[in-house]
């Protein structure tokens, strides 16, 4: 993609909009910013406007950096998508969107539990997905994970997280798919515990009659 300042990706991003939407978007701009984006959106020309794509991905990115994921307002923004990409491409980048919710969801859930009991739910996973597990967990609570792995394995799960380049929409669906499977292995782990708590009270209990 040409390199393009954020002035002219704002203006591309406008121009490609309905204008109900584009004056509703300008209503948060005061009349100087109006007026430097009214004179951006004049020097666009038609070679630009084909970074579009790129240009929607970028803000999407960047709103689920900032958690502004607001799926009450999917049916407007997937008819948005489709008046200005069309059917099959809109569909594509809003799957993959609505994927990414569903597991940013599920590592917020993976966020509460004690990172001992983490770890033993997916210490036979495949390197790559311990990586992937531990770069989206909270610094503190990945870390503390990443030392519970013997030595061979923390440098090749180092590794792995140094060559991450971001989850496609297949590996998205594939890792959906594992972290449920390591929710059951949590019942599985919390029924243990239990068992072992409720065996030790009986021994306890046993010594002190005896």
């Amino acid at each position: 993609m040409e390199q393009l300042n954020v002035l002219q990706k704002i203006a591309i991003f406008l121009l490609l909009l309905d204008n109900k939407k584009v004056s509703e978007i300008l209503n948060h701009f005061d009349q100087k910013e109006i007026v430097i984006l009214t004179e951006e959106m004049l020097k666009i020309d038609s070679k630009l406007l084909n970074n579009f794509e790129k240009i929607l991905k970028e803000f999407l990115q960047i709103s689920q950096i900032y958690h502004v994921y607001n799926f009450k307002n999917f049916n407007q923004v997937s008819s948005l998508l489709k008046h200005s990409l069309g059917d099959k491409k809109s569909e594509k980048i809003l799957t993959f969107y609505q994927l990414k919710n569903i597991f940013m969801n599920k590592i917020f859930y993976l966020n509460t539990f004690d990172s001992m009991k983490i770890f033993l739910a997916i210490q036979h996973e495949p390197i790559s997905i311990i990586s992937i597990i531990l770069i989206y967990l909270n610094k503190k609570l990945s870390l503390k994970i990443f030392f519970l792995f013997h030595e061979k394995k923390r440098i090749k799960i180092f590794e792995n997280i140094q060559q991450f380049s971001g989850i496609e929409k297949f590996g998205l669906s594939m890792l959906n798919k594992i972290l449920d499977d390591i929710f059951k292995k949590f019942n599985v782990i919390s029924t243990l515990d239990s068992g072992k708590k409720y065996a030790l009270k009986f021994i306890d209990s046993f010594k002190k009659k005896k």
